[in-house]
Formats: structure tokens, C-alpha cells, sequence
């Protein structure tokens, strides 16, 4: 039998060890075994069900199913779960899934609204529910932390300064009580600094400071339109006072100095009453005017001060002094003596709200701290839903980290803070329908935590981070991992490749949450690599990215040698040195094959392949 030498004239690629002869360099050499891989579904396609059919054809039985863009996920039939979930039982696949790109935290690029955050929570609650079909038992379902394609929170970059690398802030995102977003960058500036005295080549950025002080120019400028209003009405109400005593006759030069030409015609004596109602109703708007500033102030510093402060306390107070006396001045304001009661209540507000002082009032807030809270509060509410609705059974939420400063949420700083207080809320919840602490704590770190995605965090080269940094992130972000989202680039655009093809610290990252092949406890490792499909698997699937992240992870073809990436460096197919199987020629030229048998005593079809060959005979 003709044989095939294997050797390539180089390092042969059965040595056990990793081999170098790859096409793609260096193995990553984590060793993850194929039981305890997964793989992403094609997010683009509603048909959820074919897509499970491909990847259950390649031999893998972990498979998460999803989509990105949330009108792809409502073109999904509802019975199509209840046909995964019983694909899934028949052929013995675990299912996990990937809700729709929806922002918890409610903000978009034009602000934060109440009914965009309970519109977002309806529908990842949707998603939830649906993902519930896929496993009756749980599954594991991930949604981004936030995603609405913002700059980052904190915009960071790393400079090298005298040799030495340094992290300095370059903007930040900041929201008003009323929900619009607004940035502070790295500018230039040529004033000097209030607080310091220093001009801005004298001092560093700090966007924090900047933030107090434009919230205290802020908080300043509401006074000032507050004062103009009232001023107005002040100057017109003790201008009809003086009227009723028309003994107190002013000088002429007096008379001419009145703004107001009703007024003014009073003091001159040009005209009756009806003038006079009419200077009442003048006062009277400028009086409503200064009210409901006066009131929008009120409702806002109530919003941003502490609800221990005095300053809270003070406005309290306020409130409830003036409550019973309101509904008097709904109506036009006719009667002088009504005037100025109204003006009363409306100058003691405003003498409540000028003894707050500036630093007290916190207008402008980091959009972080404001995403976290909203994401954390969506986040535990379904979790709540789930627990109630599925108890031991329900789905577990693991928050994605969107890619590096692409959106409010993307770190993994970020992300712990999200989960924790998640949690915390959930436990609130769970203690006030009865629950013991111990127990809505074991709940809440069970049905709330992260999806770690490699790919996206390595996002941060393009702002001068290096290897060390993404690993340090994988390390701060373990504790609270439920799944790995698998992808590799170089770290500019938010590619997805199989592992090894791009410059993620993989092997690394992967131990911060546990050696050997199991992983960090039970954490998922999902291969997403949309990329790789796009444009280097023809046809979209036939080029499977399962086998190149074996061959990038060195994982084990079976137990013992040789490895995935060892056999894809071998010049010939592996076990092809035996040569060609059971050549024809070899059968008819020693007469032991069947061409010259007829076809009714088992002789082959002529001109087809040998029957040894495995073409039938019909």
C-alpha cells in the first residue's frame, strides 16, 4: 500500500508540545475542552430555529440563542421557543440567550425619560419570559448594561509623560435633573480658575471640580431669573399700594421715573379705577410668572438635596406653610390685599431658596453614577418579575459590558457597581414580601450578575491601554461572572474573530476566572465571531469559527495529544499517510475487484466509483 511521508521539512507538528506551525502564529493555549465551549446563533436572522440545527450539526451542545436588533427578536414566532426548547431536550443542548439591544437605563442620545427606562424594562422583561421557554429549569439570559451609542462617561486615555505612562480624562458626560445630557471636555481655557487662581496649563483637569462649579453657575443663574420676575411684580404691587393713600403725592420727577404708563396715568390723576384693576392684573402675571419659578425651583433643589439635609428640611417646612393657602390664588387676583398676600408666599420662597447655599445644590450629576442607578433599578425589577413568576427556576440576568467607551457603561469597574447594586435592591425587595436576608442574598448573587465580553474591553488599545490593563478588568469583574462572551480583535473597531486571530489577552483573561478547563465555577464561554462568518466562512456557516477557536485554544482533540492546532499544522490530513484508500486499479489489475462482475451478481455500475468505495449500486 502506497504510503505519504508527514514530515514538512520543519518541526514536526506532533511534538507534544504547542506547535508554532499554524498560519495564525502562536496558540493561545488555554486548553478549554469542546464540552465546555458554546456558541453564538447569527443575530440577524429571525429563523433561530435553522440556526440552532447548523450548530448542532457541528458536534457542539452549548449554543446561545438571540438577537441584536430588537425588531429581528419580535419577528420570532412564540411558538419557535417552545420548538427550540424541544430541539434542545431531543438531541440533549443547553440553551442560553441574548435579549435584544435594549438600553435599561432608559437614556437615549437625546436624554434620560421615565417612560423610555419602563418602555426598555416592558421589553427586556418580554425577551426574559420568551428566553424562559428555552429551559423550563434556567437559563442564563444577557443584556447590555447600557447601549445607546453615547462617548463613555468618563472618556480616559493613557499618555506616556516623561517615560512613564499616565491616565488622564479627556471629557465627561454630565445630566441635568431634568434628564438632558450635556459634556465636559479637556478644553483649553485662558481665564483663571475661581477656586485656585491658576490658569489651565497650572492645573490639571479635574472633571469632577468643573462639574460643581458650573452646577453652582447654574444654581446662581435660576436665582437671577427667579429675582427678575419677582422684582417686576414687587415694583408694581408697592406702586398700587401707594395709591390708596393719595396723600402720599409723589413729586413730579418722582412720577416720571414709573415704568409702567397705567401706573404712571394713576399717579397723574388721568385716570379711574378701571386703570387701577388693570395695574392689579399686570402685577398679578408677573407674580404668576415669579410663582412658577419660583415653584420649578422648589420641585428641583427637592430632586438634588439630601433628604437629611437642613437645606431639605428647610424647603419642607416652606411647603407645608404655604399648601393650605394656595388654592386661593389659582383664579385671577383682583383685590390689592390678595396681591400681596400672594407676593408674601412667593418672596418667602425665594428667600428659602437664596439660603441654599451653591455647593448644596448638585444640578449637574456624572451621567455614570445616573446610569448605574437606572440600570441597577431595571435590572433588579426583573430579576424580582423572574423570581416571582419562575422561583427557583428563574432566569438568571448577566449584564453585558457594551464595547470600550462606546456607551455610559463599559468597564468592568462599571459593571461590578451595576450588579452590586442590583442586588442590593433586589434584597430590599425580597425582605419587604417576607424573606429572610441570608436567603434574598443567596438569591440575589444567584439570578444577578455579568457577561464579561473579551472583545469588547480590548477596545480600550485604541485609547492607548495595553494587554495589562484588559487583564487587569477581567480580575475586578470575576467574582460576578456568569458568562464569556469569546471574540478576538485588535482592539480599533469592534470586529469578532475566532480566539487567537487578533491581539486579546485571552489565555490570561480566561485564568482570572479559573484554571483548567472548566472555567470560574459555572461560567458560560460563548464564541461570538460574526465577523468570521461574514467574510471568511462561505455561504455563512459552512466554515464553522468552533474549529478555529480549538486550534487558537490548543484545546484537545481527545484525551491526551495531539491538540487541535497541532494537527491543523500537520502538511498531510492526519491519517493521511496510509495514501489513497483502496485503489481501483490495484483491484482490477490483480482481479480481485467486482468490474467484471454483472450488476445482478454485484458487479459495479459502469463507469462509476468501486461498491469498496461506497457508491451505492442504486
Amino acid at each position: 500500500m502506497a504510503t505519504e511521508s508527514i514530515y514538512g521539512g520543519k518541526s514536526y507538528s506532533l511534538e507534544p508540545h504547542y506547535s508554532t506551525n499554524t498560519s495564525y502564529g502562536s496558540p493561545i493555549s488555554y486548553g478549554s475542552g469542546f464540552s465546555s465551549l458554546s456558541a453564538a446563533t447569527d443575530p440577524r436572522t429571525a429563523n433561530q430555529i435553522k440556526e440552532i440545527s447548523e450548530h448542532l450539526n457541528t458536534g457542539i451542545r452549548n449554543i446561545e440563542v438571540g438577537s441584536v436588533g430588537p425588531d429581528v427578536f419580535e419577528s420570532i414566532p412564540k411558538q419557535h421557543f417552545k420548538e427550540m426548547q424541544r430541539l434542545a431536550k431531543l438531541t440533549g443542548a443547553e440553551l442560553t440567550f441574548h435579549a435584544p439591544m435594549v438600553d435599561p437605563t432608559g437614556i437615549t442620545d437625546r436624554g434620560w425619560d421615565k417612560f423610555m427606562q419602563k418602555a426598555a424594562e416592558d421589553q427586556l422583561w418580554s425577551s426574559v419570559k420568551s428566553a424562559a421557554e428555552l429551559n423550563p429549569k434556567g437559563t442564563v439570559v444577557t443584556f447590555h448594561a447600557a447601549s445607546t451609542g453615547l462617548p463613555g462617561a468618563e472618556t480616559k486615555v493613557i499618555e506616556e509623560v516623561d517615560g512613564k505612562k499616565k491616565e488622564r480624562i479627556e471629557s465627561m458626560i454630565y445630566i441635568t435633573p431634568d434628564g438632558k445630557l450635556g459634556q465636559i471636555k479637556n478644553e483649553k481655557k485662558f481665564f483663571p480658575d475661581e477656586d485656585t487662581g491658576k490658569i489651565e496649563s497650572q492645573y490639571d483637569f479635574n472633571p469632577i471640580e468643573e462639574l460643581k462649579r458650573r452646577s453652582r453657575e447654574a444654581w446662581v443663574e435660576q436665582l437671577s431669573n427667579l429675582n427678575l420676575y419677582a422684582h417686576r411684580a414687587g415694583e408694581i404691587v408697592d406702586q398700587i399700594q401707594s395709591l390708596e393713600d393719595r396723600k402720599k403725592k409723589l413729586p413730579e420727577e418722582k412720577i416720571k421715573e414709573i415704568d409702567d404708563e397705567t401706573i404712571r396715568s394713576l399717579f397723574e390723576g388721568k385716570v379711574d379705577e378701571q386703570a387701577k384693576k388693570r395695574a392689579i392684573q399686570h402685577a398679578d402675571s408677573y407674580l404668576k410668572d415669579a410663582y412658577r419659578n419660583m415653584k420649578a425651583n422648589i420641585e428641583l433643589v427637592s430632586k438634588v438635596l439630601s433628604q437629611e439635609s437642613e437645606e431639605k428640611k428647610k424647603v419642607d417646612d416652606y411647603i407645608k406653610k404655604v399648601s393650605p393657602e394656595l388654592n386661593k390664588f389659582i383664579n385671577p387676583i383682583e383685590e390689592i390685599e390678595d396681591l400681596d398676600k400672594f407676593r408674601t408666599i412667593v418672596e418667602d420662597g425665594m428667600q428659602t431658596l437664596r439660603s441654599i447655599k451653591p455647593d448644596k445644590v448638585q444640578l449637574l450629576r456624572p451621567a455614570r453614577d445616573f446610569a448605574i442607578d437606572k440600570s441597577a433599578e431595571t435590572t433588579a425589577n426583573i430579576a424580582w418579575k423572574g423570581f416571582k413568576e419562575f422561583k427557583d427556576n428563574a432566569p438568571v440576568i448577566a449584564l453585558e459590558n457594551h464595547p470600550a467607551q462606546q456607551a455610559l457603561i463599559t468597564t468592568a469597574e462599571d459593571l461590578r457597581d451595576v450588579v452590586q447594586k442590583a442586588r442590593e435592591q433586589f434584597v430590599e425587595k425580597a425582605r419587604k414580601s417576607g424573606m429572610s436576608e441570608s436567603d434574598a442574598r443567596k438569591q440575589a448573587e444567584k439570578l444577578i450578575g455579568a457577561t464579561w465580553d473579551v472583545g469588547h474591553i480590548n477596545m480600550l488599545r485604541r485609547y492607548g491601554y495595553d494587554s495589562e490593563h484588559m487583564i487587569k478588568q477581567a480580575e475586578i469583574v470575576a467574582p460576578f461572572v456568569k458568562k464569556v462572551h469569546l471574540s478576538d480583535n485588535f482592539g480599533y473597531e469592534h470586529t469578532e474573530l475566532p480566539m487567537g486571530m487578533g491581539n486579546v489577552p485571552m489565555k490570561e483573561i480566561m485564568e482570572k476566572f479559573g484554571k483548567g478547563t472548566e472555567g470560574y465555577k459555572d461560567v458560560k464561554k460563548i464564541i461570538e465571531a460574526g465577523n468570521w462568518w461574514q467574510h471568511f466562512s462561505p455561504g455563512g456557516k459552512s466554515n464553522h469559527p468552533i474549529v478555529q477557536t480549538l486550534q487558537g485554544f490548543g484545546s484537545q482533540l481527545y484525551s491526551g495529544v495531539p491538540m487541535m492546532n497541532q494537527i491543523y499544522g500537520t502538511p498531510a490530513g492526519y491519517f493521511a499517510g496510509y495514501g489513497t484508500m483502496l485503489p481501483e486499479q490495484n483491484f482490477r489489475g490483480y482481479g480481485a475487484g467486482f468490474s467484471s462482475l454483472p450488476m445482478e451478481l454485484g458487479g459495479q455500475i459502469a463507469s462509476k466509483d468501486s461498491r469498496l468505495s461506497g457508491t451505492p449500486m442504486s
